[in-house]
């Protein structure tokens, strides 16, 4: 730079305007350049430390909260409570640097990559509910094992439902959002929660603070839910169903009990066609017609 604006006869205004710097700029670094050479361009604040780093009284003080009560959470959950609870502002980057350093936390670079296909989200809120639920040590050693029911809008990333239940369900097969099983467990920690009734009263508190803190805009802000109407069945949505063909005497099989129908001119035209079991959560069961009409039943044991 210095051999430009030195060997060729130009004003500091045109240097400057060569090199993208302002006329006093060139003045300042040729006089350093005059009095100390190529080192005289080199920066004072190389190798001193910055004035807006923590000291190391806050940086132990901070590893020491983190070692003993967060052991085992992400940087940024990490930094969240610092800042919710101990009123220490860490930013989230230097904490993982921090917790990399202690050995608290394995950075990214050095894990074993996994593959994610793309996937777009859908476009509005309420187009598409993903459900999914984990049965997992929720409370830690402090309670029972337990399922978490998770409904999720798909693009926004709104948490619309939780609940914990006891019972194992098709949903508990799924595996539910990672994000959850790490942040949900911790704040049932924090907050001494070892039951599902006290989890399950829990649940909206922490859903409004996940949503505020991961919920994104949707493409189209048109909400695709629409109001329940009278002529919608909540009760019919929610059984499990699957279809029998009845015999020409009027019996079908379904979870190993032979099911027998009474005889009546809608059933014997029936017969050989195929008819719809519904299994209710309640345990209630019905067999329908095609056309939505239930068909009384005995049951043979």
């Amino acid at each position: 730079m210095c051999t430009v604006v030195r060997t060729a006869p130009r004003s500091a205004v045109e240097a400057g305007e060569h090199l993208g710097l302002s006329r006093s700029q060139v003045h300042r670094l040729l006089n350093q350049y005059r009095m100390d050479g190529a080192t005289g361009l080199v920066s004072g604040k190389r190798g001193k430390l910055s004035n807006r780093r923590y000291s190391d009284a806050v940086r132990e003080h901070a590893r020491h909260i983190v070692q003993s009560r967060y052991h085992d959470f992400g940087p940024t959950l990490a930094a969240e409570k610092l800042q919710e609870v101990h009123q220490l502002s860490i930013s989230k980057e230097t904490m993982r640097k921090w917790m990399a350093e202690a050995g608290l936390w394995e950075p990214r670079i050095k894990r074993k990559r996994r593959v994610y296909q793309p996937r777009n989200r859908r476009d509005c809120f309420g187009e598409l509910i993903q459900i999914g639920g984990s049965h997992h040590w929720w409370f830690e050693e402090r309670g029972p094992k337990c399922a978490l029911l998770v409904y999720i809008d798909n693009a926004t990333s709104i948490l619309v439902h939780l609940r914990f239940a006891e019972s194992e369900n098709a949903f508990d097969y799924e595996r539910a959002n990672k994000t959850l099983q790490d942040r949900l467990v911790k704040e049932l920690r924090l907050e001494g929660i070892d039951d599902i009734q006290a989890a399950n009263a829990f649940v909206p508190k922490f859903i409004a603070d996940f949503n505020n803190r991961f919920a994104k805009e949707p493409r189209n802000a048109k909400d695709m839910h629409r109001p329940f109407t009278e002529h919608d069945s909540l009760d019919g949505a929610m059984c499990h169903k699957e279809q029998r063909t009845l015999s020409n005497t009027l019996t079908l099989r379904y979870d190993k009990v032979l099911f027998i129908l009474e005889t009546s001119d809608l059933a014997i035209s029936l017969a050989r066609k195929r008819v719809t079991v519904c299994d209710y959560p309640d345990v209630r069961l019905e067999i329908q017609s095609d056309q939505g009409v239930t068909l009384p039943y005995t049951t043979f044991d």
